[in-house]
């Protein structure tokens, strides 16, 4: 794939954890223009670039639990995912891939929730997080860690979100994001607040586990998602 002059911008202020991260390189556009923040000139993300060029205008994420992932861009593998692909209409107006999220298992009302392959965790609404950490034996909000922290040991439970009509499923396992300090006792929840934030955030936690098709053909952007074939 090829898409000549694509704009880059430069870093001129860079976290701790790009630094630490040596396999990390920057950050890839696949969102929409109208967050892109190169100056003077606004300009087209990668992914808007690249999109006349593909067979179809979609790239799709397949991104695993301690295992390689891929991105397919410009077709859809069937062979990477189990059943149907449910579909949701994506609002854009912000820029991000935005989607409805209409029920979960632990509280029964919608909302809004921006679908990012650049966030590590799912950043929820504060009273679903305290919902589910509160299962979670000896699970404590942890004001130095940031956060939720729970004992490493613990059998955490699964958790399902309802997007387009059919219910996804978040495995327990991708909430632990890690120890705490070499003694592992305790470990650091992946599903955390967005401390109270309009948009919750799927980040990397949901999407893991998933095929999930971006697809925005003639201004009308829309996901479709399902299980992954093999984990």
């Amino acid at each position: 794939m090829v898409v000549p002059k694509q704009a880059f911008g430069a870093a001129k202020n860079v976290s701790a954890e790009f630094l630490d991260n040596f396999q990390m390189d920057g950050l890839l556009g696949l969102a929409f223009r109208k967050i892109n923040s190169i100056k003077p000139v606004q300009q087209n993300t990668f992914f808007e670039n690249l999109k006349p060029n593909l067979a179809a205008p979609l790239f799709a994420t397949a991104l695993r639990s301690n295992a390689p992932g891929t991105y397919d861009f410009g077709f859809i593998d069937q062979s990477k995912y189990k059943g149907t692909l449910a579909y949701t209409e994506v609002d854009s107006s912000s820029g991000h891939w935005k989607i409805y999220v209409t029920g979960s298992s632990m509280l029964n009302y919608g909302f809004h929730a921006i679908v990012d392959s650049g966030s590590t965790l799912a950043l929820l609404q504060p009273e679903y997080v305290d919902a589910y950490w509160a299962k979670v034996p000896h699970a404590a909000h942890d004001d130095t860690a940031g956060g939720y922290i729970f004992p490493c040991d613990a059998d955490l439970p699964d958790f399902w979100l309802k997007i387009g009509g059919a219910k996804h499923i978040i495995s327990g396992d991708y909430f632990n994001n890690g120890y705490m300090d070499d003694s592992g006792v305790m470990c650091f929840g992946a599903l955390q607040s967005n401390n109270g934030f309009i948009n919750a955030i799927l980040g990397q936690t949901f999407m893991k586990g998933r095929y999930i098709v971006h697809e925005d053909s003639n201004g009308l952007p829309r996901m479709g998602l399902a299980r992954l074939a093999h984990l």
